[in-house]
Formats: C-alpha cells, sequence, structure tokens
C-alpha cells in the first residue's frame, strides 16, 4: 500500500480527483502539480491562492496547499520516507541510533521558516480529509477508519500527516539547541555531553511540567509573568550549576501536566521586536548579563500566525504520537516500520506504547 501510494503519479492523481472541467482550469491544475513535481513550492501555493484558486474543489486545493508548504519546509514526502528508510539502514555504525539519525539528516535539509511551514501542511492535509466533524489526525487516521475506506486520498493524507507530525517533533528538537552536532553526538556516544543550553532547554520543561518534581540538569530556576506581542506568558530565568544565564518562556507559572514551555526562537523585546536585543547571546547560548539591554529581552515565542504560539510538549509528544501511530495505520512496509518502532525503542518505548514527556526529558539528558 505504501510504495503503490508514493508511486502514484502526483499529476494523474490532482487529474482524477480534481475532474476535467474547462481547458483553462485542467492547465490550471496541471502548471500547479508540476510546480509541484519540480520543488517550485512558492510558485505553486501562490497559483493555488491567486489565479488558479477556482480550478479546484476545495478538498484538492487543500490538499496541495498542505503538499507545497511540506516541500517548503526542506522536505517532500519522498524525501522523508527516504530519510526514515535510511535512519534505520545507517544507525548500528558505531553508537548510532534511528532516531538521532533522523534528527540529523532532517536539521540539514530544513528550512529556516520550517517550524511554521509544517504547521501549515498539517492545517491543510486535515482540511483536506476532514468530515463528519472529525478534524485531527486521530480521528481521521485511525486503523478502523483506513480500513473502511479504498480512497486513496485518505491513505495519501494520513501518511503525510504522519511525516509531517514527526517531522514536527524532530524540529522541536532541533530548535531547543544552537548545536544539534553536539546534540546528535552526545545521543550516539550516550554520553554525559548533552549541550548547555539543551540541558537548559530540557530543565526549563521539566520545571513547568513538574516532572518528578526535580530536573535533571540542576539549574536553578526563577520566573515572571510578563505579556510578549500580546502573549501572556512566564518569563524563566535559569542558572546553570557552573554559573551561565539562558531565557526561557513558559505558558503559565503553575507547574503541573498542563503546564509547557513554549517554542521561542531568539530573543525580543515584550513588543516582539529583536532588534532590540541583539548581540545578548554567547556563542554557547547563554545570555551576556554584562549587556545592559539583556534585562529588558526574553526569549522570543514562535508566531503561528497571528501571534498564536505552540507548546513544546505538544510538539514533542502529541505530534509524534500522532504521527508514528499514522504512519503505523497505512504502512505495510516492513522497512518504514523497522524504522518507526526503532524510533520508540531509542526513545525507551515499547512500539505499541506512547511517548511521553518524561520519556523524552530522559532521551535527550544523555
Amino acid at each position: 500500500m505504501l510504495r503503490k501510494i508514493l508511486a502514484t503519479s502526483s499529476v494523474a492523481l490532482s487529474l482524477i480527483l480534481s475532474g476535467c472541467g474547462s481547458n483553462s482550469d485542467s492547465t490550471c491544475r496541471m502548471n500547479v502539480q508540476l510546480s509541484l513535481d519540480k520543488g517550485n513550492y512558492a510558485q505553486a501555493i501562490d497559483a493555488l491562492n491567486g489565479s488558479c484558486s477556482s480550478a479546484f474543489v476545495q478538498s484538492d486545493k487543500n490538499y496541495n496547499l498542505a503538499t507545497a508548504y511540506m516541500g517548503k519546509a526542506g522536505l517532500s514526502a519522498s524525501d522523508v520516507l527516504k530519510i526514515i528508510i535510511d535512519a534505520d539502514n545507517t544507525s548500528g555504525s558505531g553508537n548510532n541510533n534511528t532516531f538521532s539519525t533522523f534528527i540529523a539528516s532532517f536539521n540539514k535539509d530544513k528550512s529556516a521558516n520550517a517550524t511554521v511551514y509544517l504547521q501549515d501542511a498539517q492545517n491543510y492535509y486535515l482540511k483536506s480529509i476532514a468530515h463528519n466533524g472529525k478534524n485531527t489526525i486521530n480521528s481521521l487516521c485511525s486503523q478502523a477508519d483506513l480500513n473502511s475506506s479504498d480512497s486513496t486520498r485518505l491513505s495519501s493524507a494520513c501518511l503525510y500527516l504522519g511525516f509531517n507530525q514527526t517531522l514536527q517533533t524532530v524540529n522541536t528538537i532541533t530548535l531547543l539547541t544552537g548545536n544539534v552536532d553536539a546534540l546528535v553526538s552526545s545521543l550516539d556516544s550516550n554520553s554525559d555531553t548533552t549541550p548547555l543550553d539543551m540541558q537548559a532547554s530540557l530543565d526549563a520543561l521539566a520545571w513547568a511540567v513538574d516532572v518528578n518534581n526535580t530536573l535533571p540538569n540542576n539549574f536553578t530556576v526563577s520566573a515572571s509573568n510578563i505579556t510578549i506581542n500580546e502573549n501572556n506568558v512566564t518569563a524563566l530565568s535559569l542558572i546553570s550549576p557552573s554559573g551561565e544565564t539562558f531565557y526561557r518562556l513558559a505558558k503559565n507559572s503553575v507547574r503541573d501536566s498542563n503546564n509547557s514551555t513554549i517554542l521561542t526562537d531568539g530573543y525580543c523585546d515584550v513588543n516582539g521586536s529583536k532588534a532590540n536585543c541583539s548581540g545578548i547571546e554567547y556563542s554557547d547560548g547563554s545570555i551576556d548579563m554584562a549587556n545592559s539591554v539583556s534585562s529588558s529581552c526574553y526569549a522570543c515565542p514562535v508566531d503561528f500566525g497571528n501571534n498564536s504560539t505552540q507548546n513544546v510538549a505538544d510538539l514533542l509528544v502529541n505530534t509524534l504520537n500522532g504521527g508514528t501511530d499514522a504512519i503505523a495505520n497505512v504502512s505495510n512496509d516492513p522497512d518504514i516500520m523497522d524504522s518507526v518502532n526503532q524510533f520508540k525503542t531509542d526513545l525507551g518505548v515499547s512500539a505499541d506504547q506512547n511517548v511521553t514527556v518524561q520519556d523524552i526529558l530522559n532521551y535527550l539528558s544523555k
């Protein structure tokens, strides 16, 4: 099933799903699909939202927009498939594990705005198959629904959603440290060499969710409630055992399982201006406290549109569990399943279990 889905001509599939229509509509559909096939994703998006918008029924338009945004993140579906298979095939040489190999491969290929593009792709894939009040990956891509449907669209969208959400987890990990190569090396060697900024990110998350009421890397955390660009958040200042200071953000100051840190990128003032906070960061990710502006700067939340934010716990855990489940429900390919199962094994759980925040913390704190 999996290889059949990926082998299907995207041009032919688009024309079959969209129908014939007028000559201009057919030309539009063909041109959009050719843009996607050639990797001209911005061109495809412009056409889908502009001159060719009326050439597609809404579900087909959403599906093609999802494919384009996935590509803009840096990887097409076939690219992700290759990375997943190669991750399992290349692990085992030295001390490499499958999940760290996947992290390294994605970090090499991702685009600068991969975070938002992956979220856009997810939203459009879901819209392309949403029906009868079902609009989440778990409600749309269950094994029962897939078994009762012969829709190539449903199978394809669920597979690509699985790829997309797994990538969102990996992308989030790459944003928690400025030195992904050092993190991967630490994971592969199972050594206590996790980058200091990743240790800060993990302790901030552990502080927020109150996991076992302990911080894995023994940072000292202080918190203050602030508003950044209309978002009410909690600014965290973390001091390492050796004295370096790091900034992170939490949803709020109440430490419980409903809390989390917020995905951030760089530093900004309360108005969201990064320009005013330029130069406050050392190469290891710590803050230059001698810089006069450092006291008025904070970790800057990633804007997912209309000043909305995303929680790190959800991006690490819910997206990974939903993604790997969807891939497993669609795929009967042993190479894919070996890799997906190994992802969870590397994270310390069995293939039929869901990953938890604590599993992620334990894995990344090696």
